[in-house]
């Protein structure tokens, strides 16, 4: 039975893959193909077709899992609860990384460094319909604020980061607001600018090579 929402149609920012973002089904390794999130369930799925259950939660709605991202290997995944963000391998060892959301059911993108940090945008909607959102690097348990994400409309907002080609760090696009435009790259909880555009132009993607 077709999927649809499996892969919801949303902004594209460059980074690995394309239309990726908020997508329930990601690469894995090449053991495990695809890794899949189906309501109160994350599944790794072998190159027979066999599905192996990694992480479960009691069904409710909505539904208390989404898949938010990987590392470069695909043998770790973010995973975001009703209660908290984790990480999940292809073994089933689940590890938290926050539980204190900006509001409730959040959508979320984002990945993991090699050193095991993570990188993960937060985007909620608020009950007045607007959206907010903020980009946070979480390392060994704390949690710090790099960019708020404001969402001018549901494809755009005002901050976004991609892995860098080798996963040690993020390239991270500050945008909008009748601002500079500024190119930043983040490694080692260190933050550098790279590039900044006084003219603000509307940088959509980031793709590295």
């Amino acid at each position: 039975t077709p999927r649809p929402k499996l892969v919801p149609t949303v902004s594209e920012h460059g980074g690995p893959l394309a239309w990726a973002r908020y997508s329930q089904i990601r690469f894995g390794n090449a053991q495990f193909p695809f890794v899949v999130a189906l309501s109160a369930t994350v599944y790794a799925i072998d190159v027979f077709g066999t599905t192996t259950w990694l992480y479960n939660r009691p069904i409710s709605y909505p539904p208390t899992l989404a898949l938010a991202g990987r590392d470069r290997s695909g043998s770790q995944f973010l995973v975001r609860t009703n209660t908290q963000l984790v990480t999940v391998d292809l073994n089933g060892t689940i590890k938290p990384l926050y539980s204190s959301f900006i509001g409730q059911q959040p959508l979320m993108e984002g990945f993991i460094a090699t050193d095991g940090s993570a990188y993960v945008e937060e985007r909620a909607t608020n009950n007045n319909g607007s959206t907010t959102g903020m980009l946070w690097y979480v390392k060994d348990g704390t949690k710090t604020q790099l960019f708020p994400a404001n969402w001018v409309d549901s494809t755009t907002p005002s901050a976004f980061a991609v892995p860098t080609i080798d996963y040690s760090g993020a390239w991270i696009i500050v945008r909008g607001g009748g601002k500079p435009t500024v190119l930043y790259r983040h490694a080692g909880g260190q933050l550098e600018t790279m590039f900044e555009e006084m003219t603000g132009p509307a940088a959509a993607a980031v793709t590295t090579a």
